[in-house]
């Protein structure tokens, strides 16, 4: 995992902390606490938009409530500074990934780029990256979002799984033919292992909130499986819903800890 990825992570985590000290904060009593130290004594006043009032020792609770605003608005106040510029080294960041990612769209450089990443690898590896294979034919309208390497693909999540797999040089196939028992399947992404040429398909579910979807998705595991495709041996599935779409996050952690142990 990049340290990109850690800091998006920590944005995130950001993001609700400042959000829960917002909202604590309504809460609180109206004005700020102010303390004067009289002699050996402290006085202690709630100040509203400039006129201060007594707090009486009976009214510590009070003070106490007040205490506690001063420090949550002013932990919020270094919350806000932190977020604010993580989230402007995030941006540059972004901004300057994309240029590198550019060259990617470009055929010949993809092309290029390809066998580069690819390198350090056996001959074969590149060689099967290259070969035509029969490729998912029916509704080609939907292949309508661009990947990283230059393929178009159906979605923004199966972009997501594209870049981080060529962006780790793991050599793949998309929608590739695969026949089972008379059936044939075109699985998300084929996915060689370039040390041990062993093959691990990754289907990408994206609708399972979808009754129908969820019913035709567990028949091709179950086709998967009874034709030893096993979940996260040889066989990686990921899913999403409207309200839980899949993230970048889980991409990369899939990558790094399980097909990359693998190679």
């Amino acid at each position: 995992m990049e340290f990109i990825d850690y800091a998006k992570m920590y944005r995130k985590m950001l993001e609700g902390k400042i959000a829960q000290l917002e909202e604590s904060i309504k809460g609180f009593p109206a004005g700020c606490l102010h303390i004067y130290k009289n002699g050996n004594r402290y006085k202690w006043y709630q100040d509203i938009n400039g006129e201060r009032q007594y707090i009486t020792k009976k009214e510590e609770d009070k003070a106490i409530v007040l205490a506690k605003k001063s420090f949550y608005k002013r932990n919020l106040v270094e919350l806000s500074a932190e977020y604010e510029s993580l989230n402007q080294y995030i941006i540059k960041h972004d901004k300057n990934k994309k240029r590198s990612a550019e060259l990617f769209m470009k055929e010949e450089y993809s092309r290029l780029l390809k066998k580069a990443l690819l390198s350090e690898y056996e001959k074969s590896v590149t060689e099967w990256m290259e070969e035509d294979y029969i490729k998912n034919l029916s509704h080609p309208e939907t292949l309508n979002i661009r990947a990283i390497n230059g393929i178009m693909v159906r979605s923004k999540s199966e972009a997501f799984i594209a870049e981080v797999l060529t962006r780790a040089a793991i050599p793949f196939r998309y929608e590739c033919l695969l026949e089972l028992e008379g059936i044939e399947l075109y699985p998300d992404f084929t996915i060689m292992n370039p040390v041990s040429k062993d093959i691990i398909i990754w289907e990408h579910f994206g609708l399972v909130d979808n009754e129908k979807y969820l019913s035709n998705m567990m028949s091709k595991i179950r086709l998967y499986i009874n034709n030893g495709y096993l979940p996260f041996v040889n066989f990686i599935m990921t899913c999403e819903t409207n309200e839980k779409p899949l993230d970048f996050m889980s991409v990369h952690n899939i990558v790094d800890n399980f097909i990359k142990t693998t190679v």
